[in-house]
């Protein structure tokens, strides 16, 4: 599920900065959401899924490593992944901010 959330993301990206002239950086990022609204929403999905945000496919698959390592005795491997997630959620959520709450 990661490689096909990964993959999609980049594609998405791909895709965007092909059709935005090959700008690429997270201010290329800016009204994404309003210009191509569909590709935004999929980029959106797919990052959202990456950050492990409850419904998607990522949540439950962390869910599932992470219950499973405190099943099995690994407490501190598996806080120290629910850590490094919360961290990261911040660097899969900073380009829908950008897509979506600064204008172009």
């Amino acid at each position: 599920m990661y490689a096909f959330m990964n993959l999609g993301a980049f594609g998405v990206a791909m895709l965007l900065a092909h059709r935005e002239g090959d700008r690429y950086g997270i201010g290329s990022f800016k009204g994404i959401g309003f210009r191509y609204p569909a590709l935004g929403a999929l980029l959106t999905l797919f990052l959202v899924s990456l950050a492990g945000i409850p419904p998607t496919a990522g949540f439950i698959g962390m869910f599932y490593l992470f219950s499973a390592a405190v099943k099995n005795g690994y407490v501190g491997l598996a806080v120290l992944g629910v850590l490094n997630s919360a961290v990261s959620v911040y660097y899969y959520l900073r380009p829908v901010v950008y897509m979506y709450m600064l204008p172009a």
